[in-house]
């Protein structure tokens, strides 16, 4: 099953065998062919996102290349970074809070990528990968092209005391070190994509 955000909201995509899975009552919708895409997404548009659409076909790959035909596939890679307080590091752009990350360039590594865009846009340097977290996928447009975008997640430690210095040709207005238990400024202003990173990465840290 793959979690998408399209405008910010998620849908999800499952084969048929995966739908006894599911908390019972959900609602699926089948998705054959592109009048069915169409449907689908203009349902989308207009839930809420506490009930999100679940789209099933029996070959998820299939599903999955005719929902997002017409996107160009975008690798990134960032990740949650950790200093010796256990505070985590923000970065302010275009008026949300977001995590560090960016594009995965030609035949770099994942974990290079996520490493040269943290050092990058917050001004730290070496910053050291942990562990993998996880993937998030999100749709975005810009300049008239559609795009599907695939972000690897990594947790870092980071022992440094570099000045923060933002990115700002890349928008970034503030980085700031933040307590964990003290971000509601930073909950109440982010992608829900980012939401999922950090619960994936609270549920850990409250081990």
């Amino acid at each position: 099953m793959y979690k998408v955000f399209i405008y910010n909201k998620p849908i999800f995509f499952l084969e048929t065998s995966e739908v006894s899975a599911l908390p019972r009552g959900t609602k699926t919708f089948v998705c054959e062919n592109a009048e069915d895409r169409e449907s689908l997404l203009s349902l989308h548009r207009n839930m809420d996102i506490s009930n999100p659409v679940y789209v099933v076909n029996a070959n998820l790959k299939e599903l999955m290349k005719l929902f997002f035909q017409g996107h160009k596939k975008i690798e990134a890679a960032g990740g949650i970074v950790e200093n010796n307080q256990k505070e985590i590091l923000f970065i302010e752009r275009l008026g949300y809070w977001d995590l560090p990350k960016g594009k995965v360039e030609k035949n770099e590594e994942l974990k290079e990528a996520a490493v040269r865009e943290i050092e990058e846009e917050c001004g730290i340097v070496g910053p050291v990968i942990q562990k993998k977290l996880l993937k998030t996928f999100h749709t975005y447009s810009a300049k008239g092209k559609k795009y599907f975008k695939i972000t690897h997640w990594y947790l870092l430690k980071y022992d440094g005391n570099d000045i923060l210095l933002p990115q700002e040709e890349e928008g970034i207005t503030e980085v700031r070190w933040v307590d964990p238990r003290n971000m509601m400024e930073q909950l109440s202003r982010t992608y829900n994509s980012i939401l999922d990173v950090l619960d994936f990465y609270m549920q850990e840290w409250e081990d």
